[in-house]
């Protein structure tokens, strides 16, 4: 049955609204399984079905929501919420705003009934939600029904500027006129060398609206030639060949706040550039571009004040090197399109998985860890290492693809720029624009709630929600690839308090923006921006404890002949056995690491810096024969294609003696290891083996062994493999017979 656009607006409505509620105020609710919630209220008590449960709260639910065990419509609830935790006028404004929304969802999936997501214009105009996280994401109070058709971004207007001539003391920056003369040349041909600036139509007739400016002031006014995109933001226009993007201070409550532009961040923008650009810090990223905000202005009242409604930011054009049919807002690529119910990132895994011949399951990862080391590690790097803070939200990155692989990463929005204490000592000497009292150089527990809000909670768990599409297990996957990718690359930055800060800390902060909407908070204006940040518990700590890197040995036993077994840590003083060994063709054909000696040596520091790998040197008889890397099955590529819990094991194996080949002690010694493994952490219960399914020698040892048992075979993207597994019951009730 297909539903009604009502209907399907109240489910996208409500879902944002239920995933910020919680996140804010989970402490007032019962969860009950992960199957439902409960909400005590004076009216009763409320319940809210889990269609599906999300470690990164991107819930999906069930409808209706009940009341007393009774079916209630979806406003009740937004009333409830309201009665609850608002009062007066901020109650009324809460629901209008959230009315207001949900009408214009409805609008828009009536309009967009047929779009999908092709190219970065889409991505920027088929936002169908928005924010997945707020209680009214669509809301536009301060536009009529007829402008929000006219100016909105979802139904594809194509809007001109208007450029107005003005006294030169009206402006902020007389300079700017020199600056906007390659943006007038494309735009507006006949300007005959006077003083014009743009203006959005719909700012313009609210400026001349304004009790605080002259409306004589304007000499004349000309419509441009060129037709101009509205962009995700409603107030950011772009035009392929037009040498800057514009965006403009429009007085329209847009979620928390009116879209004003504060002077100040226009000249904040102005400045990062100055850095960024002298410094040559963008420039240490192969992978990484930043759209500058090399100026702004805006337009003095009669009393010679600056008003901010009338600010317009000038931003740079991408470059023509941009592949823009292969280039997507990343906010655009994950939002799911409720008529396919599947994202841009859901075609874009598919693809990869035929290109590479392997399960979706497996594509997800790839695509995750190529975002990881081409889109995220820049904004981190510039972080800890340079001290550069960069708003890095879901709205503010723009995705270069590859061969269906995150490759290039495009940030706008320099005004949502700081330093943090480590940028500000290290910049502050050359620059005397950088002063603390700025409002943008930030503490270590600041660094921690603004950047960390931004770049981890809004961006690299939205993410990995759209491509787990809320489903735990899935989520727990790539939440700990995010981590494993924390953890092996912390070296590489300077600062490592950030990183120490993701990784161990039991919460981490987010943007309350269910507390900010229910009272009413413009979050560009309050006078103490870190009160709209609240604690949620850390999905990274939900996952098990990384291990401190081991040295020595670890395991010792006995033989059937009284020889000595023993498991050790691999040292750099092994690394010519190590050679040797892979260099030996019944070794090479299976491993196929017959590399130099650098090499070899990279590999092994690699492994001993891992956060689940454990590299081993098999000794018997105090002489070393094998090697055996151990690591835990859930974070390896093994994972997806055994339903790895998070406490199994696995190995790869090698022996490098060719005379002990054939023997007892291969067998042994494959035992031992077994038993290491599963006795190694307590709660291990299953350890996983993938050798390539024509190495019959150890799949015939697997089947003689006790508690192991041959699966099936399996398509590594690499290799055809055979699935090998033991179980911990299993095996010491085998171990009698051995």
């Amino acid at each position: 049955m297909t539903m009604s656009n009502e209907s399907l607006s109240d489910n996208i409505s409500l879902r944002p609204f239920l995933n910020s509620f919680l996140r804010d105020y989970s402490s007032e609710v019962d969860f009950v399984n992960n199957e439902h919630f409960l909400f005590e209220s004076n009216e009763g008590t409320y319940r809210v079905n889990f269609k599906e449960f999300s470690i990164l709260g991107a819930h999906q639910y069930e409808m209706p929501i009940y009341l007393n065990e009774k079916a209630i419509a979806p406003i009740e609830f937004v009333d409830a919420i309201a009665s609850n935790f608002s009062k007066g006028e901020y109650r009324n404004q809460f629901i209008q705003k959230f009315i207001n929304s949900k009408k214009n969802i409805e609008q828009i999936l009536e309009f967009n009934s047929s779009s999908f997501i092709e190219n970065y214009l889409n991505s920027e105009n088929y936002l169908f939600l928005g924010h997945p996280f707020h209680p009214y994401p669509k809301c536009k109070m301060g536009m009529n029904d007829e402008d929000i058709l006219k100016y909105s971004p979802e139904f594809s207007p194509m809007v001109h500027l208007v450029w107005i001539e003005v006294n030169k003391e009206l402006i902020s920056d007389k300079e700017v006129v020199e600056k906007l003369r390659p943006l007038m040349d494309f735009d507006l041909k006949d300007h005959n060398n006077k003083i014009y600036l743009p203006m959005h139509p719909w700012q313009l007739e609210n400026i001349k609206a304004s009790k605080d400016f002259d409306e004589s002031s304007i000499l004349s006014q000309k419509r441009g030639e060129n037709a101009f995109h509205v962009q995700s933001s409603m107030r950011t226009l772009y035009h392929e060949e037009s040498p800057f993007i514009l965006k403009f201070s429009m007085d329209i409550t847009l979620t928390n706040s009116v879209r004003h532009l504060q002077l100040e961040e226009s000249i904040r923008g102005s400045q990062i550039e100055s850095v960024l650009r002298k410094e040559a810090i963008a420039d240490q990223y192969k992978n990484f571009d930043v759209l500058y905000e090399p100026f702004g202005f805006g337009l003095k009242s009669h009393s010679g004040k600056v008003l901010r409604n009338t600010t317009v930011q000038i931003r740079e054009n991408f470059n023509k090197d941009i592949d823009l049919e292969n280039t997507f807002l990343l906010a655009g690529l994950c939002e799911v399109n409720p008529f396919s119910n599947k994202s841009k990132l859901d075609e874009v895994v598919e693809n990869l998985a035929q290109e590479n011949k392997c399960e979706v399951k497996i594509a997800r990862r790839m695509w995750f860890n190529s975002f990881l080391n081409n889109i995220v590690d820049p904004f981190l790097k510039l972080a800890c290492n340079d001290g550069v803070l960069l708003g890095a939200h879901m709205q503010n990155i723009i995705i270069e693809q590859e061969d269906n692989l995150a490759k290039k990463v495009i940030f706008r929005d320099c005004q949502g720029t700081g330093f943090s204490t480590h940028g500000y000592e290290k910049y502050s000497p050359k620059y005397d624009f950088i002063k603390k009292d700025n409002g943008n150089i930030l503490s270590e527990t600041d660094v921690n709630k603004v950047f960390g809000y931004y770049l981890v909670v809004n961006s690299i768990f939205g993410v990995v929600s759209s491509l787990a599409y809320s489903n735990e297990i899935d989520e727990k996957f790539l939440v700990n690839d995010f981590r494993t990718y924390l953890y092996t690359n912390r070296s590489n930055f300077v600062d490592k308090a950030f990183i120490d800060y993701v990784l161990n800390s039991a919460f981490i902060y987010q943007k309350g923006n269910m507390r900010c909407s229910l009272r009413q908070i413009n979050e560009n204006t309050v006078s103490d921006p870190w009160q709209i940040y609240n604690k949620i518990d850390n999905p990274l700590k939900s996952l098990r404890e990384i291990g401190m890197p081991r040295r020595g040995e670890v395991y010792k036993a006995k033989s059937k002949k009284d020889k000595k077994i023993s498991l050790r840590v691999i040292e750099k003083s092994d690394l010519d056995i190590f050679y040797d060994w892979h260099h030996k063709k019944f070794v090479s054909e299976f491993w196929e690491l017959n590399k130099s000696k650098e090499e070899l040596g990279s590999y092994i520091e690699t492994l001993l810096r891992s956060s689940y790998q454990l590299p081993l040197i098999l000794e018997y008889d105090d002489r070393p024969i094998g090697y055996f890397e151990a690591y835990y099955a859930y974070d390896d590529r093994i994972a997806p294609y055994c339903n790895a819990d998070i406490y199994d094991r696995g190995i790869h194996l090698l022996f490098g003696e060719e005379k002990i080949l054939r023997t007892a002690v291969v067998f042994e010694s494959i035992f031992h290891v077994s038993k290491f493994l599963l006795e190694d952490n307590p709660l291990t219960q299953k350890v996983w083996g993938e050798p390539r399914s024509d190495n019959r020698s150890i799949i015939r040892i697997a089947q003689k062994l006790p508690g192991w048992r041959v699966k099936e075979e399996f398509d590594f993207p690499h290799k055809r493999s055979r699935l090998l597994e033991l179980d911990k019951e299993l095996f010491y009730k085998e171990l009698h017979e051995f």
